[in-house]
């Protein structure tokens, strides 16, 4: 994408641009495009069966669910999708947060291409946007390797590893006891140990966030490690914020990056980047650098968790377009009363797992 003036005076060529932006970020992202189609379509099976239901869902009219199928099967750049995302049932029960959740993924590329190209006009980017080039980063293989290496921990043999302190691992084992007399799911061995060993056989992936942090640390063949940056500044753009887990690796890397936000929602599902091939004894000692770096907030958290008697709360919405059904808190973990869907992440100036970087 090169930026000229005749852009900024000509909007059938402004919109030229945008479409083709378009076209590219639909052919990137097709077969998450179908996954989402195949999801809403699913679900707005169920809602035409059950017309108690439709009658409960105030906020979605029939019209709309009838826009919507249109808009699903027949993807137009000028649909009104913002109608659908503000009476998408938002606040009203599951089904209708979940279709105004997958309605507002699939409208998404719509409105991210037309920011693209808008951004890209501003005069401060013109060099960020000059030779634009979009690559796409092969997602790491999901990992069902077990946590444990078949020793059950409870919650007693967790605090025994924050700390060598006696005295601290006293006071906070005498903690853990009280909350277990009102949390009985904390119980050993049917609630935390139980619920970790059950989690810890379940794939995982790494995050969107991470694969491209660590595509901008890891040199490449021939060309050493990729920039884009400007004046040095190291950001990641994603249009949701990054998970708790996510945060505290960004944080604890050597390199200076900054991200979105977190919204401290916890996905069991999250694994750490993988280390280069062949590793050398520094690289792997750097990864430990790191899980140790990451360990110290943790520890700290817990303590207060357990002080306090009651998890903390989520600082933000874990999307810019709706509200996913992921873990809020540490109790929701121990719990086992969880529902994971796929961690989808959406970058604000790519497609997931994509990078942006410029031709030199």
């Amino acid at each position: 994408m090169c930026i000229t003036t005749k852009i900024i005076r000509n909007e059938a060529l402004e919109q030229e641009v945008r479409a083709n932006v378009l076209q590219k970020m639909i052919a990137a992202g097709l077969p998450r495009l179908k996954e989402y189609r195949k999801q809403l379509r699913n679900l707005l099976q169920k809602l035409r069966e059950n017309e108690d239901l439709m009658k409960n869902l105030k906020e979605v009219s029939r019209n709309t669910v009838k826009l919507l199928h249109e808009e699903i099967s027949r993807p137009d750049p000028d649909f009104p999708i913002t109608d659908i995302k503000s009476r998408g049932g938002e606040k009203m029960i599951e089904l209708g947060s979940t279709i105004h959740h997958y309605a507002g993924r699939v409208g998404a590329l719509f409105s991210y291409s037309k920011a693209l190209v808008r951004a890209a006009l501003l005069p401060q980017n013109v060099n960020l946007f000059d030779n634009l080039e979009i690559i796409s980063l092969p997602a790491p293989d999901i990992s069902f390797y077990p946590i444990f290496d078949g020793k059950i921990p409870d919650g007693n043999g967790i605090i025994g590893r924050m700390t060598s302190q006696e005295a601290l691992q006293a006071e906070l084992k005498a903690l853990y006891a009280e909350i277990t007399t009102t949390f009985r799911y904390l119980e050993f061995p049917e609630g935390l140990s139980t619920n970790l060993m059950s989690f810890s056989k379940k794939g995982r992936r790494v995050h969107a966030e991470l694969q491209i942090v660590e595509y901008f640390r890891t040199p490449q063949p021939g060309i050493g490690k990729p920039q884009f940056w400007i004046q040095g500044d190291h950001f990641i753009g994603c249009s949701k914020p990054a998970c708790y887990l996510c945060d505290l690796y960004v944080k604890a890397i050597p390199d200076k990056f900054e991200l979105y936000g977190t919204h401290q929602k916890i996905y069991i599902a999250w694994r750490a980047p993988d280390i280069r091939s062949n590793p050398s004894q520094a690289d792997i000692r750097a990864m430990k650098d790191i899980f140790n770096k990451m360990a110290g907030p943790v520890r700290v958290e817990v303590q207060g968790i357990l002080r306090k008697k009651q998890p903390n709360r989520m600082k933000q919405m874990d999307s810019s377009i709706g509200v996913s059904d992921v873990p809020r808190t540490v109790e929701t973990i121990t719990s086992g009363k969880l529902n994971l869907p796929r961690a989808y992440h959406f970058t604000s100036l790519s497609y997931p797992n994509h990078a942006l970087t410029q031709r030199p």
